[in-house]
């Protein structure tokens, strides 16, 4: 079996605001001593925020996958997939009109049946990010069915949490709006943002008790 997937997703906000900065007299006197020390100017005497808090964002995803059968015991999923991503929000990505990311990924899974008793699933995906560089999750599960009702299984994975666009790339600037040589930055990216590594250690039961309508599922993690 062959799957062909396209996505696209796309989100707008509008969102413009404008607010008075309230200052005492004695707030402005100290500003005016700093402005014109440090740019030459007089701070204005009604100053005010005008910032655009919209923006809109893109997502474009087309992905592969195949599925078959190699033998009688086993089952193969394998695919590929490829991300676009294009963000502009002036307020959260200052001077930047659009911010992109691309994403590549190839990834896999076996899934072994020796008998009726024993199920073993191999996977892994293998992935390029334009923004944080490359990354390999595997995956390994066993499970041994005590009886068609239940089951136990042990597991084993790692997983990456990578840096968002905002995270590696973003800069959250408020500024004056007459009064644009001074300004407030909340946030700068280092654009050295490293991924986070999570590996996961799993052991479960999974039960079903027909006599009391019930299904149980229990898990320890580590």
């Amino acid at each position: 079996e062959l799957q062909i997937r396209y996505y696209r997703t796309q989100e707008k906000l509008k969102d413009r605001v404008r607010s008075a900065l309230p200052l005492s007299p004695a707030e402005t006197a100290d500003l005016n001593l700093f402005t014109q020390m440090q740019f030459g100017k007089t701070f204005p005497s009604d100053p005010y925020f005008d910032e655009n808090m919209g923006g809109h964002s893109t997502r474009d995803e087309l992905e592969l996958q195949h599925t078959l059968a190699p033998t009688s015991s086993t089952r193969l999923v394998w695919g590929l997939s490829t991300r676009w991503d294009k963000v502009s929000a002036p307020l959260y990505y200052h001077a930047r009109n659009e911010v992109q990311r691309n994403v590549q990924r190839v990834f896999g899974n076996l899934e072994w049946r020796p008998d009726e008793k024993w199920l073993l699933n191999l996977g892994g995906s293998f992935e390029q990010d334009s923004l944080s560089g490359e990354h390999f999750s595997p995956r390994l599960s066993l499970s041994h069915h005590l009886s068609p009702a239940h089951t136990l299984r042990a597991g084993v994975a790692r997983a990456w949490r990578t840096p968002s666009t905002y995270d590696q790339t973003g800069q959250l600037r408020y500024g004056i709006a007459n009064y644009p040589d001074f300004y407030l930055i909340d946030y700068l990216a280092s654009g050295k943002v490293e991924a986070e590594r999570l590996n996961s250690y799993e052991l479960g039961y999974y039960g079903e008790l027909k006599d009391w309508r019930l299904s149980l599922d229990l898990r320890a993690f580590r």
